[in-house]
Order: structure tokens, then C-alpha cells, then sequence
């Protein structure tokens, strides 16, 4: 496919799809309620949750692609449901990111989970809690899936978390739905403490659904690279459990874009700057570095980027491909000491041909890349993962593309 931009409309309306991040650890919070979900407003990983989850309830062996939240969170659950006798299998890339130590977690809590071809063997059981030592660089969804099946282990389950934990903000996002629910849990600097308790009467999970933050970031990078631009994120009224707001917040004390709340939602509007250069953590919103990257050294401000180092677990290898670009554009990208610098020089590099390496993220970065130069994308339907109708939001700004 060919991407092509070539007008900017004052105003755009753009439309998001739920938060996957928020709606599957609702819908594993809930189980085994299924959740009241518009259907018009999901994407492939929250539908592989609901099927995953229908699955368990029926005892059947599943199958989870490329779906990592739903791998990690449905071997979790799987392991600490007695009732649940099967195997979780996974694709071809999934399968080789990292999950064992998760497994040796659940193993310590006295499940009984057996490695076979792409997956597990998963016997269900009551699992036992008692106290757990995490290493500072586990993933936050292993944490999450402890913390949300903890409710159903006998005994208290308290996780030792060092506070310079990865991605703390989807730990916190956790333990604020799970609070909100009803759950009995507390949470320091250094531990998290989760009873063996369901609520009888929990909340209705669906008044806590938002639209997605992390898809926002594409439009906030938009405005960066377009200062005369308005886009409107219709519905989008709170980016309050979702981290993502402490990177809107930096980007409008740098004065990179404004950000108002209205009756229809919120609209991002690009600001014309004198900024030369600009640190930031991206370990909190590691998902949003791509194109925030990109849209500083596209327009040549000097970035230092840290809080980078999960990239290259995702669905690609982002990290290294991102360098691989930057140094294309002739930016001279160095990755030291945990820290990505650039000089501000960059060459257009019109009508190069990008793959996505089937992931969401890198679709979306190209897409980016394409509002200043047109470019060349294989694989574009990767974006269902997280947002199915990111192709034709985008004509509203004025892209084209066949």
C-alpha cells in the first residue's frame, strides 16, 4: 500500500476504540460475567479475550495468535481455576517472548502448568499464597495477572516490587480498577498486598471503560508535526486511569500542543515552538515512543529518549527498527547507557517501501512518517490488533492511499 498526505483540514473528528488495556482486565476481573461491550468500538485483542475467557468457562483447549495481554492474563487465570483442565497454545512470534518467568511464579504458587509444543499444559488448581519477590525488570502484565487472579488464591498473596519497576503506571492501572471494583488490596512503594476476596455485589464493569489512550498518541504526534492542526477526539473524555495523561501533560508544559475538554471530547491542537531539545521517560507509556520519537526529530527538535528498554519484547522489535530508521534519515542515532539520542538532520526518503514486521505499533509510526513524505507499507491490516479503523480515521486528515 502507498500512503500519500496531501492536505490538512483546520478541524478533524477522529474516532477511537476502547481501551484493551482497561477492557481486558475488566473482563478477567468480572469472569465469569461476560462484559456489556459495543461491538462497534473493539479490536482483535479484546475479542480474543472474550473468546479466550468463553473457552476457559467451557473447558476447552485455546488457541491466543499473537494476542500477548490475553496470553499472560488467560494462563494466569487458567492455572488458578480448579475446574480448568487444557492447553493454551500461542503463534509463531508470541510464543517466543518471554513468559517463563511468570510460569515459575504460578509454579511456586503451586500450579501446575507443563511446557508442550507453542505453549502450556495447564492444570487447574487452588492455588496457595504467601510472598513473592519480583525482579525489577518483570513484565507489568505478569504483575497484573498476579494481582487479578490473587482474589482466588487461598491466603493473601503479597508481591515484593522494587519501585524501580517497569511500566509501574499499568500496575497502577490494575489496582485502581480492582479497588474500584471492590477487591481488597493495598499497595505501597515496595508491595502489593491482595486478599483472597470477590466482591458479591461487584460494580459494573463497564462504567470504567475509556477509549484509548495509547491510539491517541498518533494524533498528539500529529499536531506536534502539524502546529495549524485541530483534532477532536469524539468521546474521549478522561485520560484519568490511563498513563498516557502524564505524557500529554509534558508535551503541553513544553508548549508542543494544547489540550481542551469539551462536551464532544477532546480536542489536540498543534502550538508553534522555539524548543531545541527535549528529554523524556517513555517508561510509563512505552507504547507511545514511536511516533512521539519520530515527531520530535521530524520536527528537528533534539530528543533524549529513555525508559526504552521493553521495545524490543513487543510484538517486533521496535527499538532496533526505530534506530534503523532514524539512521535512514540520516539522524545519526545513538543508544546508550539506556538513552536514544539524534542530531535534528533529516533526508526525506520518499516512496520507500516499510514492513510492519506485523505489529500495530510500526503500522502506525509509518503512517506518521507518511504526513511528511509518501511511503510505501506492507501488511497494513496489522493495526485490527488495537484499532481496526485506523485507515479510514486517517482520511480525515487528508491521507489517501491504495
Amino acid at each position: 500500500m502507498e500512503i500519500l498526505h496531501q492536505y490538512h483540514p483546520e478541524r478533524s473528528v477522529i474516532e477511537l476504540p476502547y481501551s484493551k488495556s482497561i477492557v481486558n482486565r475488566l473482563a478477567l476481573l468480572s469472569y465469569p460475567q461476560p462484559l456489556k461491550i459495543d461491538a462497534q468500538l473493539l479490536n482483535d485483542d479484546i475479542r480474543s479475550m472474550h473468546d479466550a475467557l468463553e473457552a476457559i468457562q467451557q473447558g476447552e483447549d485455546l488457541h491466543i495468535e499473537e494476542a500477548g495481554t490475553v496470553w499472560r492474563f488467560c494462563i494466569a487465570l487458567a492455572a488458578a481455576l480448579p475446574a480448568y483442565k487444557g492447553s493454551i497454545t500461542a503463534g509463531p512470534q508470541l510464543i517466543k517472548r518471554p513468559i517463563q518467568p511468570m510460569i515459575e511464579i504460578l509454579n511456586a504458587l503451586e500450579a501446575q502448568i507443563e511446557p508442550i509444543a507453542n505453549g502450556f499444559r495447564i492444570v487447574g488448581t487452588q492455588l496457595v499464597g504467601g510472598e513473592i519477590d519480583l525482579n525489577p525488570q518483570l513484565s507489568s502484565q505478569f504483575i497484573s495477572a498476579l494481582m487479578m487472579i490473587a482474589p482466588r488464591i487461598q491466603g493473601r498473596l503479597t508481591l515484593k516490587i522494587d519501585p524501580k519497576q517497569l511500566s509501574q503506571s499499568y500496575v497502577h492501572l490494575t489496582y485502581e480498577l480492582m479497588r474500584s471494583l471492590g477487591f481488597q488490596l493495598t499497595k505501597t512503594d515496595y508491595a502489593i498486598c491482595v486478599e483472597s476476596f470477590i466482591p458479591e455485589m461487584m460494580d459494573q464493569p463497564s462504567r470504567y471503560f475509556e477509549l484509548d489512550a495509547s491510539a491517541s498518541t498518533f494524533y498528539m504526534a500529529y499536531v506536534i508535526l502539524h502546529p495549524q492542526k485541530e483534532i477532536l477526539l469524539s468521546g474521549m473524555h478522561s485520560f484519568e486511569h490511563q498513563a498516557e495523561e502524564g505524557l500529554l501533560n509534558v508535551l503541553q508544559e513544553k508548549g508542543l500542543l494544547q489540550c481542551e475538554s469539551m462536551k464532544e471530547g477532546v480536542l489536540l491542537s498543534g502550538q508553534t515552538t522555539n524548543l531545541k531539545e527535549l528529554e523524556i521517560d517513555f517508561s510509563n507509556f512505552p507504547d507511545a515512543a514511536l511516533n512521539i520519537i519520530l515527531a520530535f526529530v521530524l520536527r528537528k527538535i533534539r530528543i533524549k529518549a529513555r525508559g526504552l528498554e521493553s521495545l524490543n519484547h513487543k510484538e517486533s522489535q521496535r527499538l532496533d527498527h526505530l534506530i534503523h530508521w532514524l539512521e535512514r534519515m540520516g539522524c545519526q542515532p545513538q543508544y546508550k547507557q539506556g538513552v536514544l539520542s539524534c542530531t535534528q538532520k533529516v533526508q526525506s526518503l520518499h516512496h520507500l517501501e516499510y514492513s510492519s514486521h506485523q505489529d500495530h505499533r510500526i503500522a502506525m509510526a509509518v503512517a506518521l512518517m507518511a504526513s511528511q513524505f509518501p511511503v510505501k507499507l506492507k501488511e497494513k491490516e496489522v493495526v485490527t490488533k488495537s484499532y481496526p479503523y485506523f485507515w479510514e480515521q486517517l482520511k480525515h486528515l487528508g491521507y489517501h492511499y491504495a
